[in-house]
């Protein structure tokens, strides 16, 4: 007798963004999104000061970060790059008569810092901020190029190593912007990286996450910034308190109306499609191998996201559409 086996699928998505919205801003997503990095890029100061000896750079410490951002968002390889700065709009919208090669964003890549990556994107998101917010954390993993292709060619070896890095992010389900990011190792638990994502909000109404981050430490951090932690219960939770009120409510609530927490909960898998449209749009592996290298460019992936979201929210309100629909619709 043949046994059935039924194989578990995801869901399908319950809602998205206008596609009334989106079709007005892919269609010329390169130059708003210049656009957009230049004008915000500009309220801060340069990502690095050049040396006071010897000679003096030709080229805007803005304009070579604006180029790095520019060639992770268009998923792009240094190669590439330079072919694309080739195109006449890139020294029109950033004002230069002569754009810098490829050697130079090399550089700029490892001079730019994550404090100016974060800086730029607190700047990005501060309006979304106003009052208590609901926030979603989820990770997920992102495969590293640790070694060089074609050195494996040359001695005839077939690497077989798969390393990767954890992208821990924090967004905010009104508007899927991602306030908050952080890179560990693969082997980084997800509980103690709450504290960082939560840092720079100062009023909470709601934390969502799942069973990674259940820990009486973790409730009593949302609870002191006046939010409710939703965090999935494991099989063996208990509702001891053991001195955190926070815990304790948090499983009451969750055994005893298990409907309401389980529908509030659902909203988590809004991260999912962050995650999945990341992968998508910028790629699922890192070309760097430097270390450093590595993680700007995964910051400067959130940027990239952050920029586009953002020009999807102003476009929105521009036409008087709403910015989400119905997937039905």
């Amino acid at each position: 007798m043949a046994v059935l086996r039924v194989v578990p699928t995801m869901g399908k998505p319950k809602r998205r963004v206008n596609p009334k919205v989106t079709s007005k801003v892919d269609r010329k997503l390169k130059e708003l999104t210049l656009r957009e990095a230049k004008r915000y890029i500009g309220k801060l100061p340069p990502p690095w000061t050049p040396k006071k000896r010897g000679r003096h750079p030709i080229h805007d410490a803005r304009t070579v970060a604006i180029l790095c951002l520019m060639m992770v968002a268009c998923n792009l390889t240094y190669d590439a790059m330079a072919g694309e700065m080739e195109s006449p709009y890139l020294k029109e919208i950033l004002g230069v008569k002569r754009l810098p090669s490829r050697s130079i964003l090399h550089v700029g890549m490892q001079k730019l810092s994550q404090k100016y990556v974060r800086r730029f994107n607190r700047l990005l998101v501060k309006r979304f901020l106003k009052g208590g917010v609901t926030v979603i954390v989820d990770s997920t993993g992102i495969r590293l190029m640790t070694s060089s292709s074609w050195y494996d060619i040359r001695i005839g070896r077939k690497n077989r190593r798969r390393d990767n890095a954890k992208l821990h992010l924090a967004i905010l389900p009104n508007r899927s912007v991602i306030v908050e990011y952080k890179i560990t190792g693969p082997h980084r638990n997800d509980s103690p990286q709450l504290k960082f994502l939560l840092r720079e909000i100062k009023q909470l109404f709601r934390v969502i996450g799942d069973s990674g981050y259940i820990s009486r430490k973790n409730c009593n951090l949302v609870v002191k910034k006046n939010g409710k932690p939703f965090f999935k219960l494991k099989s063996n939770t208990t509702g001891k308190s053991k001195g955190s009120r926070a815990w304790k409510k948090m499983v009451q609530f969750a055994k005893q109306f298990k409907d309401v927490f389980d529908k509030i909960y659902h909203a988590r898998s809004q991260i999912e499609g962050v995650n999945s449209a990341l992968k998508r749009r910028y790629g699922n592996f890192v070309r760097a191998i430097k270390r450093k290298t590595r993680d700007i460019a995964l910051a400067l992936r959130v940027l990239a996201y952050n920029i586009k979201q953002l020009l999807y929210d102003r476009t929105a309100r521009h036409l008087g559409v709403p910015f989400w629909i119905e997937c039905g619709q």
